[in-house]
């Protein structure tokens, strides 16, 4: 077996999966920290790393930083993801609508303008009870 030949393919595909990780996150995410720049979160605000996240066609899973106060959801990528693009972002309240909820259940799929987005019930079950549907 050729060793210099393994070595340089396996950089190859190192190289080209960074390459499409990053292009993907940069396209799935960009709108977000765009339309809903990050702000501070409240003194009060609840914490929890390492939360699991799908936006569109993007699964981050274990990979997102949440902070929830009254005003906002607060999402901070970890930082390798940071490293691809994917700012911190702020999504207020009045702009997430709760589309499939299970009662009880640990997920809630939201719509943010026109994107879909399935995170932690514990978080985003604050967004619009009086809308949640079983």
């Amino acid at each position: 077996m050729n060793w210099p030949l393994v070595i340089a393919i396996a950089v190859l595909f190192t190289v080209l999966d960074v390459v499409v990780l990053g292009t993907l996150i940069r396209f799935a995410w960009r709108w977000l920290p765009r339309e809903f720049p990050a702000t501070a979160p409240r003194d009060n605000a609840v914490w929890r790393r390492h939360q699991s996240f799908r936006i569109d066609l993007l699964n981050l899973g274990f990979c997102i930083q949440v902070a929830v106060d009254e005003h906002h959801l607060h999402l901070l990528p970890i930082k390798p993801l940071r490293a691809f693009g994917a700012a911190p972002a702020s999504i207020p309240w009045h702009s997430i609508t709760i589309e499939k909820h299970t009662p009880g259940g640990r997920w809630v799929t939201v719509r943010v303008g026109t994107h879909t987005m399935k995170g932690p019930a514990w978080c985003l079950e604050l967004a619009s009870p009086a809308e949640a549907t079983e």
